[in-house]
């Protein structure tokens, strides 16, 4: 079974030790700027697909990661990453 405190733990510690998924991008007056934020809590997205019929969970697992991967990201905004759990049972 998956143990989903030590996934956002794992996910945490990955996000503190490398910089580069603390980065946001913004324009200042014409130049790009890079920033990077301090360290904090990581907390994980859940999805939960239990409650939705056993013979429909796969196309509505298809339908979620469509949707994640098609929304954009806002590089000024942060972060340059989306993790999402999408939990079928």
């Amino acid at each position: 079974p998956l143990d989903v405190s030590l996934l956002e733990a794992a996910l945490g510690a990955v996000i503190q030790r490398h910089d580069i998924l603390r980065t946001t991008f913004a324009e200042d007056g014409g130049d790009l700027t890079q920033r990077v934020a301090p360290a904090s809590a990581f907390q994980l997205h859940h999805l939960s697909l239990e409650a939705v019929p056993a013979a429909a969970r796969t196309d509505a697992a298809e339908r979620l990661i469509t949707e994640e991967a098609s929304r954009p990201f806002q590089l000024a905004d942060g972060p340059p990453f989306r993790v999402v759990l999408i939990r079928l049972h």
